[in-house]
């Protein structure tokens, strides 16, 4: 059995949702998460900021000697996680945005019926990819007064840009 860490990362901390789910599924496992806050949000970046972000994290994580990446975050898989492969193929990359997927579809959006899922009738590529803080107008709240931060309330406010 190979002991070594599996790595996690994201731009932010959205990221540890997908975290806490593999702790769920792999108890047995050791996780590593890097949570790139000082460069969120990754959706402003160009194609080569991404390549050199992701792939010094990459480092940063091989560094540790885990045994494989599993890159959380949408942006870094649709732009990256290709490049990574190619330039560290002897670790092993796991994305969260399906291979050719173009579209983001939000689950509120969904309707579920049994064991299928029935999208909207008109996709559109790129549809739902938003600027930060795009969901939020002025004066919306978007993690009340007084409110305990957890990572979904950092994962909220780092998405809004605050």
């Amino acid at each position: 059995m190979d002991n070594r860490p599996i790595g996690v990362f994201d731009s932010g901390v959205g990221g540890l949702s997908i975290w806490r789910a593999m702790r769920r599924m792999l108890p047995q496992e050791s996780l590593i998460f890097f949570a790139d806050s000082g460069h969120v949000p990754y959706g402003e970046k160009s194609t080569a900021e991404l390549h050199d972000l992701t792939g010094r994290i990459a480092g940063f994580l091989i560094e540790r000697d885990v045994k494989m990446i599993v890159v959380a975050c949408n942006t870094a898989t649709v732009h990256a996680i290709g490049y990574l492969r190619e330039t560290l193929p002897a670790i092993p990359f796991v994305g969260v945005v399906p291979v050719g997927a173009d579209s983001v579809v939000p689950i509120e959006n969904v309707v579920e019926d049994g064991n299928s899922v029935e999208l909207p009738e008109h996709v559109v590529q790129s549809d739902n990819v938003r600027p930060r803080g795009g969901d939020v107008g002025v004066g919306d709240v978007v993690v009340p007064r007084g409110a305990r931060l957890g990572a979904a309330q950092i994962g909220a406010l780092a998405a809004a840009g605050l």
